[in-house]
């Protein structure tokens, strides 16, 4: 589904196109973790695969859910209020990137960060259980930062002053 979804898109056989890499996940809504500006989408559990397909030069992260599939492209990110640096989304990314690379005893080029999101209160993170009341301030409850490293997917939760990974890692 995955290679004839980026054929349809670029025009070519599917043939031309090859997977590079796939994994089960469990999006956490029916826009397969990859919304849309303005579209709306049924809030449950979605289960399906992300897909790594590569034809004519460039690589596709496909989505695909039941015989569906989508490309999912990432906007481009708007521009972060000036401000203090150590709540900018980039700067906590690269802050839990350098955390880990030192708990995993290795270079913090070899870890991707595969995405950094504002929490909202009530906000709850696997391995770390509800990391803002559900009362608190939107502007204080920090973000949550997800990477990757050797194949194994990590999260964070950063605030300004602290990084936290969910659930704890061993440093070496």
């Amino acid at each position: 589904m995955a290679r004839q979804t980026v054929a349809a898109a670029l025009g070519i056989a599917a043939t031309e196109a090859s997977v590079i890499s796939t994994e089960s996940r469990e999006f956490a809504d029916g826009s397969l973790d990859c919304p849309q500006p303005g579209a709306a989408y049924a809030q449950v559990i979605t289960p399906g695969h992300r897909v790594l397909v590569e034809a004519n030069g460039r690589r596709f992260d496909v989505r695909v859910a039941g015989t569906a599939g989508r490309i999912c492209y990432r906007r481009k990110p708007s521009p972060e209020p000036q401000g203090d640096s150590s709540t900018r989304p980039l700067d906590r990314g690269a802050a839990a990137q350098a955390d880990l690379a030192l708990r995993l005893g290795v270079l913090p080029e070899t870890i991707t960060i595969i995405g950094v999101r504002r929490l909202a209160p009530g906000a709850v993170l696997s391995g770390c259980g509800e990391v803002c009341a559900r009362g608190a301030l939107p502007a204080t409850c920090g973000m949550a930062v997800q990477l990757r490293a050797a194949e194994r997917d990590f999260s964070y939760y950063a605030l300004p002053a602290a990084l936290r990974p969910c659930p704890a890692i061993a440093s070496r």
